[in-house]
């Protein structure tokens, strides 16, 4: 007889997991790239989650629309030039899938 609970099953993370105080500028930062929508490429976050924790905020990204996400923020770094947003735009681009 086999016994499941003998087995370890490890899923796959599928998210990208990023948390910023409220009201801080990584939240700013991460509220107004979700807060686009449908871009012009008519893709939004569709398979994200996005809650409110205490005093945090969870972005969890869904590794399938990490395009999404790097391309917004490359945009909104075009846009301003901001440091803290080329170091997201470097670090999530370096995260493995």
């Amino acid at each position: 007889m086999i016994k499941f609970k003998d087995f370890i099953v490890e899923k796959k993370e599928e998210f990208i997991k990023i948390t910023t105080p409220l009201g801080s500028k990584d939240f700013e930062i991460f509220k107004d790239i979700i807060n686009r929508g449908i871009d012009s490429h008519l893709e939004a976050f569709v398979k994200s989650k996005f809650e409110k924790g205490n005093n945090r905020y969870n972005f969890n990204f869904h590794k399938s629309e990490k395009p999404i996400l790097l391309r917004r923020l490359q945009s909104a770094l075009d846009a301003t030039g901001d440091e803290d947003i080329e170091r997201w735009f470097n670090d999530i681009k370096k995260y493995k899938d």
